[in-house]
């Protein structure tokens, strides 16, 4: 595959300069605090893992389905995950969701443009209310839905789609305040992605050796 889609940015918030310093000799490396940390030319932390390891033992990961991972070499725990912090790309094997109880959500999140990684207006996530529908929200108002989950299918997706989203499911448990949605491709061969454009679309895309440029298997809104 020779085309690329960034689909994880670890300091959206803060990024790099372009200055020597700050590009050129920054880093990615483990801390003594066992945390994985990004440096910056003068070896000032940019942004780190923040977790509490209780050892020297960790390593950094990149799992075939595209989550950095930052793991106890000896227990194989798995400490950290940027899985359970995604930006405007949703990967199979991701969950997306919120918790009502906590107030904890994993919603995507736009980039501002198409060259700038830093927050976009646009917000996709799952409602609170039974059943869950997705929602792009611009800024706190909706600006798309999918209709309620039906427990096989959104409602509001034509059927059209369907073959694609297969793999998609939901889970609801009121007693722990739960609600989350998965997807699982069963194709493994082939790259596929939920993507939050900085124009508020979200698209369905797909890539293989065949189709090196990502392709659009679905979209809304077409406008």
């Amino acid at each position: 595959i020779l085309d690329r889609k960034v689909v994880w940015v670890a300091n959206r918030e803060n990024p790099l300069t372009d200055t020597a310093t700050d590009s050129a000799f920054s880093s990615l490396t483990i801390g003594k605090d066992g945390n994985l940390r990004l440096l910056d030319g003068m070896n000032n932390t940019v942004w780190f893992t923040n977790v509490s390891v209780h050892s020297n033992n960790s390593i950094a990961v990149l799992s075939d389905k595209g989550d950095l991972t930052l793991v106890d070499s000896v227990s194989r725990l798995t400490l950290w995950e940027s899985f359970n912090y995604p930006y405007d790309t949703f990967l199979p094997g991701m969950t997306l969701g919120m918790n009502t109880k906590t107030g904890d959500k994993r919603f995507l999140s736009s980039w501002l443009t198409e060259d700038d990684q830093s927050p976009g207006k646009f917000v996709c996530g799952l409602s609170t209310e039974a059943p869950p529908q997705v929602f792009i929200w611009s800024g706190s108002k909706p600006y798309w839905r999918s209709g309620p989950w039906d427990g096989s299918k959104f409602i509001g997706i034509p059927n059209s789609l369907y073959g694609y989203d297969d793999g998609f499911d939901i889970t609801h448990d009121n007693q722990q305040g739960n609600v989350n949605m998965t997807w699982h491709v069963y194709n493994t061969s082939s790259v596929h992605f939920v993507f939050l454009t900085p124009n508020g679309s979200l698209k369905i895309m797909y890539m293989d050796e065949k189709v090196k440029n990502p392709y659009v298997i679905w979209m809304t809104p077409l406008n």
